[in-house]
Order: C-alpha cells, then sequence, then structure tokens
C-alpha cells in the first residue's frame, strides 16, 4: 500500500518481485534438472539389475543342463 503511494518504491517493490520471480523460477529449474538426472540414474540402476539377473538366468539354465547330463551318463 505504501508503494502505491510513492513511485520509487512502487518501482523497487516491482523490481523484487522480478527477481525473486526469477530466483523461484530457476530453482524450479534446477529442481525439474535434479529431477531428471534421479530418475536416469535409477533406471541405470534398474537396468543394470535387469542385466544380472537376466544372465543369473541364463548361468542356471546352463548348470541345470549340465547337472542333468551328468546324471544321464
Amino acid at each position: 500500500m505504501i508503494a502505491e503511494k510513492n513511485e520509487y518504491l512502487n518501482e523497487a517493490s516491482k523490481t523484487m518481485f522480478r527477481m525473486s520471480a526469477d530466483e523461484m523460477i530457476r530453482k524450479r529449474c534446477l529442481d525439474r534438472e535434479e529431477y531428471y538426472q534421479d530418475l536416469r540414474n535409477y533406471e541405470r540402476v534398474i537396468a543394470e539389475k535387469d542385466r544380472r539377473y537376466e544372465q543369473a538366468i541364463v548361468e542356471i539354465e546352463q548348470l541345470r543342463a549340465e547337472l542333468n547330463r551328468l546324471r544321464n551318463q
């Protein structure tokens, strides 16, 4: 209300609002960037675990086949 009556205070308050709004936008952008980085990291970890899981299944199947071969000798 005081700023409305004083041209200089009005301009200063507008400038402060723009600066804080810019800061909030920057923070949101950084937060979003961090979110996507975390998401990519999680996806990479999940893909690695999937790869290891598939590899373990192949090894188990190979061992079962070897065990069956040895039993049938």
